[in-house]
C-alpha cells in the first residue's frame, strides 16, 4: 500500500510541476490497477479538466 502512495505523489507531483501529459498517461496505463478507488477517481478528474 505505502508503494502505490509513493507512485501516486510522484506522479501527482510530475503532473503539476510539469504538466507532462504523455508521462501522465505511461503511468496511468502501468499502474492504475495499484491506485485506490480515491486516486483514480482524483486522476480522472485531472484528466477531465486538463486532457479533454
Amino acid at each position: 500500500m505505502a508503494e502505490q502512495a509513493v507512485i501516486f505523489n510522484d506522479m501527482w507531483q510530475h503532473w503539476v510541476i510539469s504538466n507532462d501529459e504523455a508521462y501522465i498517461k505511461t503511468i496511468w496505463k502501468t499502474s492504475q490497477h495499484q491506485f485506490t478507488p480515491q486516486q483514480q477517481k482524483m486522476i480522472k478528474l485531472l484528466f477531465d479538466s486538463k486532457l479533454m
